[in-house]
């Protein structure tokens, strides 16, 4: 399998995704992936324990889990939840269980898992791929089978309070979007490379002022307590992890006191009554502190560093892929995520043409990739001269499309390559065509009478208010921005045009123009060090049980390779595995040498080599029967179940 290539840039550079408002579809066409409203979560009790429903046909366990709003007061908790208080926060919790009995001696436990976001919804990312994070963590061989567990954080999805600022209300949401949209690329450098237009930037800026406003108008109106707004930061999201992790053990054990009883009353035989009293014996030298194991990706990267630096007495294993560097993201400059994404883009270029006929960009004629690049390269140029019109056949709706829409629509395929490729070449191909129905439906959609007369009960809204619980957690992570000037956000993008990406710097921007207007400040919030002491297999107290396991791909478009490296030499005894593909982390890209390693480390805590790198089993526009299930787009612009719904930009999926 050849790796991506490295080479120059070309020209046509490509950003990460941070727009607070693109949505792209990254689902999966193979038997269908249910939608979240497929069940209905309000069957669910909340509860302060662990209480389990079946749900989504009996494949998946649903659960609410009450917890405090503010973690610095928890002993309020009880109280708050009986006497009916809003000072509580309630959990969506969603659970794929093992493929073995939980008392079976395979059973390896619980493997918490995050997408990323910020904001995005651990109950979608479940019902898209927990089978296949399932499949890559479980080992025949060594003798272990995990059960998989998300949960939307504070603020998000299907968790309580939800952060939406515009309180429902999707026309007015729809509107805002379509308004930000004209003020086109915000903060861009002028022709001649030197500072873009600073009115345009002024505007955008007073509109991101306005929007803060609005949620701090929101999160007044919500009690003494304030609302979920200051209560949504990573410190606080870890903290519930805590939790979890708590509630899990309790219930494990009540579980396993059950059929521990069921077994010893039917008269087990004398291996298996073995197999249970070493399931219950405790080290001597060890903590009985339940520990976490956990998989985090993305921004979920962030949430997993947070939670070890935190809480390094409850790692057990943690696995860190498509790595934020966390240092970046607590300063909010938003500088680092760009170094690798022309590298990204390379790669659909040459495999498109490597793919040839399996490719919809790729003609006869053409000489290598360069050419097909070329040719697309020319159509945006065209659109930047003379954008085109486009009527929506479906909705009274007229659209100049942008050479920006474009180069937007190519920017969430280049997160999953292997999956999502075909799909990105058979849109450019029918735009350049002129047909731009792909195209357009690859954007948010400008708001319809539908979203003001939305019945709630017979037509659950989609998750829409994932830029406002991005904008709370992100900003209130970060050092304030809200006396950014614009001279200061234009010289900025100028910046990220020079040294990383020419074309899409003022998307990456975008959260912190976001930020110039927030002002809700977190009442729980971790400033580091981030930084774990030596792990200690025996478990001792107030050790990692095992080093941290950062995961790369070769080229990532928004958390590039040096970001593992960076934050592996923080944390004593970690390791750096490379995988040689490109795209957002490696889940997605099929690769026996690295599930390998993954399934070692999650059963018995061994590390790659110092350097490890592995090949993966396939690579775009080719045949690739190791995707297992996880299949291409049949076209961009095919939201499937959920067509609204946010979809984060420091995510996989």
């Amino acid at each position: 399998m050849r790796q991506p290539h490295a080479r120059k840039h070309r020209g046509l550079a490509d950003p990460s995704l941070l727009t607070c408002f693109l949505t792209l579809a990254t689902t999966v066409i193979t038997a269908r992936t249910p939608a979240i409203s497929d069940f209905d979560w309000t069957t669910v009790t909340p509860s302060t324990s662990l209480n389990y429903t079946s749900c989504y046909d009996q494949t998946y366990k649903c659960a609410k889990l009450v917890v405090p709003l503010d973690w610095l007061s928890p002993e309020s908790l009880t109280d708050n939840y009986q006497n009916g208080n809003t000072s509580v926060v309630t959990l969506a919790i969603i659970a794929r269980p093992a493929t073995v009995p939980e008392s079976d001696p395979r059973h390896g436990g619980t493997i918490i898992v995050n997408p990323g976001g910020p904001s995005g919804s651990g109950v979608g990312f479940m019902l898209r791929a927990s089978e296949l994070v399932q499949r890559t963590a479980d080992s025949e061989e060594l003798g272990r089978h995990y059960e998989i567990l998300s949960f939307d954080p504070r603020g998000v999805g299907l968790t309580e309070p939800r952060a939406d600022c515009f309180g429902g209300d999707e026309f007015a949401r729809g509107t805002a979007w379509w308004t930000n949209r004209g003020l086109g690329a915000v903060g861009e450098a002028g022709e001649d490379g030197g500072r873009g237009d600073l009115d345009t930037v002024r505007r955008a800026m007073a509109r991101a002022e306005g929007f803060g406003r609005m949620c701090e108008a929101r999160n007044g109106a919500a009690g003494k307590d304030g609302g979920i707004w200051g209560f949504m930061s990573t410190s606080s999201v870890a903290r519930d992890m805590v939790a979890i992790v708590d509630k899990l053990d309790e219930l494990r054990k009540r579980n396993l006191a059950i059929s521990n009883a069921d077994t010893v009353r039917n008269g087990a035989d004398e291996e298996a009554q073995q197999m249970i009293e070493l399931r219950s014996t405790v080290d001597a030298e060890s903590d009985p502190t339940p520990r976490i194991q956990f998989w985090g990706f993305s921004y979920g990267s962030a949430l997993g560093n947070y939670f070890a630096s935190m809480f390094p007495g409850r790692v057990g294993r943690v696995i860190l892929e498509a790595v934020e560097d966390v240092n970046d993201y607590h300063s909010a400059s938003w500088h680092v995520a760009l170094m690798d994404t022309q590298h990204v883009l390379d790669h659909f270029w040459d495999t498109c043409f490597r793919g040839r006929e399996a490719c919809a960009l790729y003609r006869p004629s053409d000489s290598s990739a360069d050419t097909i690049r070329g040719r697309v390269r020319g159509f945006i140029d065209g659109l930047e001269a003379n954008p085109a019109p486009y009527v929506s056949p479906e909705t009274n709706t007229f659209v100049a499309v942008t050479k920006h829409d474009v180069l937007e629509a190519i920017l969430r395929p280049l997160y999953q390559p292997q999956r999502d490729f075909p799909a990105l070449a058979l849109l450019l191909s029918e735009a350049m065509q002129g047909n731009l129905t792909l195209l357009y439906k690859s954007l948010n959609q400008a708001p319809t009478h539908k979203d003001s007369c939305r019945n709630n009960k017979t037509d659950p809204p989609a998750y829409t208010c994932g830029p406002d619980a991005m904008t709370a957690i992100a900003c209130g992570d970060g050092e304030p921005q809200d006396n950014l000037t614009a001279v200061e956000f234009a010289d900025y993008v100028c910046g990220l045009q020079r040294h990383q990406n020419a074309d899409f710097a003022f998307l990456e921007a975008q959260v912190r123009l976001g930020c110039s207007g927030w002002r809700i400040r977190p009442k729980y919030r971790f400033d580091g060090p981030w930084t774990t002491p030596a792990s200690d297999a025996r478990g001792v107290r107030g050790k990692p049980a095992a080093p941290i396991l950062f995961v790369s791909s070769r080229y990532d478009p928004v958390t590039p390779l040096a970001n593992a490296v960076a934050m592996s030499r923080d944390h004593p005894g970690s390791r750096v595995l490379v995988q040689e593909n490109a795209g957002h982390g490696s889940l997605f890209s099929p690769g026996r040498c690295r599930e390998g390693y993954i399934k070692r480390y999650f059963a018995t805590g061994e590390m790659p080599p110092e350097g490890a790198t592995c090949q993966p089993d396939c690579e775009p526009f080719q045949e690739c029967a190791r995707m297992g299930g996880v299949g291409a787009l049949t076209s961009v612009g095919d939201e499937g179940p959920d067509t609204r719904s946010w979809r984060a930009p420091r995510a996989i999926i």
